[in-house]
Formats: structure tokens, C-alpha cells, sequence
């Protein structure tokens, strides 16, 4: 974890030395790392070198590591041009008194957030706390991101930075006014992934998309799955979505829409709606099958050998051939499994 934590600093140093005032702090006890420095005297040399030396100590005390960093923002001017950012690298496993610890760091966000310094959580490795994320994501002004390598987070850094730390709307209430239909299920936000049926879906806090040359924004949206009130109601063909938010200066919105309701494989499907639709669909089946324990082994062969071809189907439709390069490794799990679970395939289940 040391060596992605150096590799993401490093590549992230020409975006760092842009911002007026930074400072580097170090989880094991809250030390300070890099003193505060104000633009235009943080030397570029220094500040790589001073990442270099970054070592693993064994303990991680998140709450001292947020107070610490959350002190060096209390003699900072406010400006209406530039915001105060946390920004944690870090798996959120604490290793200091556990418990007390999480809600400690948790409360000190919280309260942090009351006076507009906000906090990004940069998931490192595969045992990250989802718990504290989903917890520390409810926060206001808070962002969590996720990244797979030095590059990806570069890139995120030289393009993507300045929106991913600019929130755009607070206190998000999304309400189905449609007297038949409720909620079932919400992806694309920590936020959402337990979203009650008569209740309105909330955001803490919302974020503008970068957009690439074509127009095409990586996130930002989200799915939600509904349902008719009544067991085997017939599905209308539109619902009507009020939206209330609060801006950045505290005024007030509301946003009533009529959605259209379309299936899968209906044409006119937005091609990012389609794309996040088979994702779900992706995500939830590999779900049930890790939680299955293998007790219905060939419902679940059956079920990834008709998923499969629908799967590529979909997202060749939506524009995106990513299965072939970045994502390939998501198609490479769904043939290791069907592999696994196909009888008498002895090779393919000592491999995996």
C-alpha cells in the first residue's frame, strides 16, 4: 500500500504545487509530514522528497490524522474563490482502538463540514472499510473516489481535480410523486444503496463531471430500480421525479420531471444509461453468486452463460469497448466462473 500511496503522490505533484496552501500529514499518529506552505514557495523538489520518505510505521490513527489536518484550517481565510479540502489516501483501517477511533475521525469530518472544509476519501487496496466509506460519503461536501493505478490517478488529478472538490448542490432530495410506483433499489452513490420505498432518496452533496473530447463524462449518474406498490401492477410507461436541492450559496430548488420508462432493449436508451444499467446488472449477479455460497451451482451457470452475451451486447451498443482493454479483466471473471461452475471441469476450478 506504501508503494501505491508513493506512486499516486508522486504523479499527483504537479496539481498539488497548484493549490495555495498544502500540507502533507502522515496517518501514523497525525504527524505532520510537509509543513503548510503558501503558493509560490513550495519547492517541487522538496515536496517529492519529502513523499520519497514516506514510510509504513503499522499504525494508522485516523482520528488523529484528521484533527491534525483539520487544525492547519483554522487560521485560513475564507474565499468565495477556492475551498478547503481534507484529502485522505487510505484504506480507513484503523489500527488504534478501532471502534472509537472511526467515529471519532467520522465526528471530526462531520464538524469540519459546518465550516465548509470538506473531505475526499481516495480508496487505497482491497480491504478498504465500505462501511466508513458509506459513512464518511454522507457527509456534506464529502467525495470518495476510487482508482486502479498511478496513471489513472493522474489523470483524475490533471483533468478531473477541480471538479471533483466543487460541490454543486447540498441536502439533494429525489421524491417519486407517482402514486403506484416506489423505489426498490439505488446505484451510484454509498448514499443510496439502502434507499427506503416511501421515502425521497438523499444526497449530502453533488459534484459537476469532467467531459472529454466527445462530450462523454466518466460517473455522475445513478440507476434506480423501481417497482409497482401492487404485486404484478403493471409498470407505467412514465413517473413524475421532483428534485429539491440547496446551491452553493444556500438558495433553495425544485426540479418537478416526467421520466420515461423504457426497457433494456429499447433503442432510444441513452448510451450512458445503457452502459450504467448493464453494469447493475453485472454487479448484483456477481453479488448473489459470492453470497450464494455455491449451493445452486447450476442456476447460477446457466444464469452467467445467458448474462454473458447480453452483457457485451449491451455495452458495444452504448459505444464503449473498454471490455477489450481496461475492463477486460470483468469479462475474464465471468468466463472464470462459468468455467468453475461447469461440471467436470476439474482444470478450471484449481486455477481460479
Amino acid at each position: 500500500k506504501r508503494v501505491i500511496v508513493l506512486e499516486l503522490l508522486n504523479n499527483a505533484v504537479e496539481t498539488l504545487l497548484g493549490c495555495r496552501k498544502l500540507a502533507l500529514i502522515g496517518a501514523r499518529y497525525g504527524t505532520v509530514k510537509y509543513k503548510l506552505q503558501s503558493i509560490g514557495k513550495i519547492p517541487k523538489q522538496g515536496l517529492k522528497t519529502c513523499i520519497d520518505k514516506l514510510v509504513s510505521g503499522g499504525m494508522t490513527d485516523l482520528s488523529k490524522a484528521a484533527r491534525t489536518s483539520a487544525a492547519l484550517f483554522d487560521k485560513a481565510p475564507e474565499s468565495s474563490s477556492s475551498t478547503n479540502r481534507l484529502l485522505f489516501l487510505t484504506d480507513l483501517n484503523s489500527t488504534v482502538d478501532s471502534a472509537n477511533d472511526e467515529a471519532e475521525m467520522l465526528r471530526i469530518l462531520k464538524k469540519e463540514a459546518a465550516r465548509n472544509v470538506y473531505t475526499s476519501i481516495v480508496g487505497i487496496g482491497m480491504d478498504l472499510n465500505v462501511r466508513l466509506v458509506e459513512q464518511i460519503s454522507s457527509t456534506r461536501g464529502a467525495k470518495y473516489l476510487s482508482v486502479d493505478s498511478g496513471d489513472e490517478f493522474q489523470r483524475l488529478m490533471q483533468k478531473e481535480f477541480a471538479y471533483d472538490v466543487t460541490v454543486i448542490a447540498f441536502n439533494i432530495n429525489v421524491t417519486v410523486q407517482s402514486r403506484d410506483v416506489v423505489w426498490v433499489k439505488g446505484h451510484g452513490s454509498p448514499e443510496i444503496n439502502d434507499i427506503k420505498k416511501n421515502k425521497p432518496a438523499v444526497l449530502s452533496s453533488e459534484f459537476p463531471c469532467w467531459q472529454d473530447e466527445k462530450g462523454h463524462s466518466k460517473g455522475g449518474i445513478m440507476v434506480f430500480k423501481l417497482a409497482t406498490k401492487a404485486a404484478g401492477g403493471k409498470m407505467p410507461s412514465s413517473v413524475e421525479v421532483s428534485v429539491k436541492w440547496d446551491d452553493s450559496n444556500g438558495i433553495s430548488h425544485t426540479k418537478d420531471v416526467t421520466v420515461d420508462i423504457k426497457s433494456d432493449d429499447n433503442d432510444n436508451i441513452d448510451d450512458g444509461l445503457r452502459k450504467a444499467v448493464a453494469i447493475v446488472h453485472y454487479v448484483d449477479l456477481v453479488n448473489d453468486y459470492v453470497m450464494d455460497q455455491r449451493k445452486h451451482k447450476m442456476k447460477f451457470l446457466e444464469l452467467f452463460q445467458g448474462f454473458r452475451p447480453q452483457f457485451v451486447a449491451q455495452l458495444e451498443k452504448s459505444g464503449d469497448d473498454t471490455l477489450k482493454t481496461t475492463n477486460q479483466g470483468d469479462l475474464e471473471l465471468l468466463d472464470k466462473i462459468i468455467a468453475l461452475e461447469t461440471p467436470g471441469n476439474t482444470a478450471a476450478s484449481s486455477s481460479v
